[in-house]
């Protein structure tokens, strides 16, 4: 036989409580673009994500990813 296991008691429920609403929002959609308009997008999406890139890694470097 296997050994039993002692039944553990159930956690106290405690008091409920409010979650901050989101700080930011979501917004999709499905955009019919010319070829023009389709590669400034993609340029402008890279330019910005390099830069988001560096500032990530730079706060990496420094300690303050949360």
């Amino acid at each position: 036989m296997g050994k039993r296991r002692k039944k553990r008691a159930l956690r106290p429920i405690t008091a409920p409580f409010t979650v901050a609403a989101p700080a930011g929002a979501r917004i999709r959609d499905r955009l019919r673009l010319s070829a023009a308009d389709a590669e400034v997008l993609t340029l402008v999406g890279s330019h910005l994500g390099r830069h988001q890139r560096a500032d990530l890694a730079e706060r990496v470097a420094i300690g303050q990813v949360r």
